[in-house]
């Protein structure tokens, strides 16, 4: 699957291109679609914190770890599914993931519960990723014509 990078206005600095995906996720209640950041620099898949009342997820954990920066970030842990659709929608993947929920206004797709499951290619030049399930990944998703 690949996937373009998206420009973002970064003022004063301009324009940044960040790898940015959109997956749905899942739980008790419902699913929302979470736009976030790849970061292969993250150990763990974070969500902001809102989306955890809507999905109706069951906290497991709670941890404190070190952000960006050296800051300290608690997160609640608790299991969602998570579903990447590739662009022409002809391929789809779901899988149970680990995630926290934390103070943040968008997903950050990190290596626990997302990016472990791919191995990834980062096209700089290009401005796009590229993502190949591993065989941690349950096969893809049927999906509709």
């Amino acid at each position: 699957m690949r996937f373009s990078y998206t420009e973002t206005v970064d003022e004063p600095d301009g324009s940044v291109w960040e790898p940015l995906v959109l997956v749905r996720v899942i739980g008790l209640y419902g699913d929302v679609l979470s736009v976030g950041a790849l970061d292969t620099g993250s150990p763990v898949t974070l969500l902001p914190r809102a989306d955890k009342e809507r999905l109706g997820v069951v906290i497991e954990t709670v941890r404190d770890f070190s952000g960006v920066g050296g800051g300290r970030v608690r997160a609640e842990f608790g299991i969602v599914d998570l579903e990447l659709v590739s662009l022409d929608r002809r391929t789809a993947y779901r899988w149970a993931a680990w995630v926290g929920f934390c103070r943040r206004d968008r997903a950050l797709w990190g290596h626990l519960g997302f990016l472990d499951h791919f191995t990834t290619s980062f096209d700089g030049e290009r401005k796009q990723v590229s993502l190949r399930p591993n065989r941690t990944m349950p096969g893809p998703m049927p999906r509709s014509p």
